[in-house]
């Protein structure tokens, strides 16, 4: 059953889009392609036929289109490679995504030509931050509270925190990277679940806490996150304002 690869292209110069479906086509090794304009001429959407299962993943795909971009059209913007070979009946639902995703690398993610799979965490996140933004009750509790504390100028636990996190949990790694003893880093993280009931041993707490850090971590281009009033503990007046991107 022949299958289907589509890869989205934003460009700048509507004069380019069949140069860059055949450059798109020549990198690949390729002359087995079908080119689809988007409705705004300055997108188009490149189909590559195939009957082999084992073509490359995008993420090889899109590694290769960045690797020859120097020699292709200088009018393309960004390119998003389809995480799927997918059958033509589920094509207009993989092109709709394809231009959501087109839309957040022109605005958010600095024109990249990418594999789907190589952004889906951070576009994931970047939408829950568009979510949380309109649901502020969401970003209460303990992460909030210790954002009010660091905001006070008095600790730093989100930083150490955020070191615990991004290093798997290992404390020993987390303080190496914040220049600090592990002792140190044991003792604020013993702290910080003594003044609030966090419990970084319970699955649940340490995924939602991360999942905050990680939703309200502003992302590039964006604003600085903002904290509230301190307040005398979790959940206390202010509670819901904090983090706002």
């Amino acid at each position: 059953m022949t299958r289907h690869r589509i890869i989205a292209v934003a460009f700048d110069d509507p004069g380019q889009r069949a140069a860059i479906a055949q450059w798109i086509g020549g990198v690949l090794g390729t002359g087995d392609r079908d080119i689809v304009v988007g409705p705004s001429g300055i997108r188009l959407y490149v189909r590559l036929r195939s009957t082999d299962p084992l073509r490359p993943p995008d993420h090889e795909i899109g590694s290769v289109l960045r690797q020859h971009r120097t020699s292709g059209p200088s009018s393309i913007a960004a390119a998003a490679v389809d995480s799927e070979l997918c059958t033509r009946a589920a094509e207009p639902h993989r092109t709709a995504l394809l231009d959501v995703m087109l839309d957040w690398l022109l605005v958010r993610a600095h024109r990249r030509i990418v594999g789907v799979t190589e952004i889906q965490s951070e576009f994931v996140l970047d939408r829950l931050r568009d979510a949380v933004s309109r649901r502020p009750d969401l970003l209460g509790g303990h992460v909030a509270w210790f954002a009010r504390s660091d905001a006070d100028g008095r600790t730093d636990y989100i930083r150490t925190l955020m070191a615990y996190f991004d290093h798997g949990g290992d404390v020993g790694a987390a303080a190496e990277s914040l220049f600090m003893h592990p002792n140190t880093v044991r003792y604020r993280l013993r702290r910080m679940q003594d003044l609030t009931g966090l419990r970084l041993d319970d699955p649940v707490d340490r995924f939602v806490a991360e999942l905050q850090l990680r939703v309200l971590r502003p992302s590039p281009g964006r604003g600085a996150l903002r904290t509230g009033t301190p307040s005398a503990g979790p959940g206390g007046d202010g509670t819901s304002e904090e983090f706002r991107a």
